[in-house]
């Protein structure tokens, strides 16, 4: 595969130990080795991200480093059968501390099952304030945010658009 590159919010450990971040181009040839690879046309931005970019070692042990976990975007390219090129899809991980959830196993969840639901919590069960929880950043906008998340004046879900 073509080694092409992409713009990436990056945040990196200086020499003294201070961190710094910023937007930076980057390789497809500097991801991790997967079976899929995104074109992410969105992500989004959380205080665990915003600790991340601050360089808090709790949060991210290894640096460089893109903060955020979440993506929309397309199947690129896929080693896995269920995955085409050109697949709409969004990853967002499941990550509960200190919560038992008995019954619950998506892993083994038939895919027309997920399907069912997926479509149920994009329309039946869409919250009808969803728009009034969230806000809308680009890419440039990284730096200003984190700011304002840790000072506590950026709450909600912050959806990055990196179109």
């Amino acid at each position: 595969m073509e080694n092409k590159t992409f713009k990436a919010f990056i945040v990196e450990e200086n020499s003294d130990k201070t961190f710094s971040h910023g937007i930076k181009e980057a390789g497809i040839d500097d991801l991790p080795q997967g079976e899929i690879l995104i074109r992410v046309n969105y992500s989004s931005l959380n205080y665990k991200d915003a600790l991340s970019a601050s360089g808090n070692k709790g949060v991210t042990r290894q640096y460089p480093h893109t903060p955020g976990i979440d993506a929309a975007g397309i199947v690129e390219h896929s080693q896995a059968k269920d995955f085409k090129p050109d697949l709409p899809i969004n990853v967002f991980p499941f990550i509960l501390r200190g919560i038992s959830l008995f019954g619950i196993d998506s892993q083994h969840c038939p895919m027309a099952l997920r399907q069912r639901l997926w479509n149920n919590l994009s329309t039946n069960w869409k919250p009808d304030n969803l728009e009034s929880l969230s806000s809308k950043i680009g890419l440039k906008d990284m730096g200003t945010s984190i700011e304002r998340i840790l000072k506590g004046q950026l709450k909600g879900r912050t959806l990055v658009d990196l179109g």
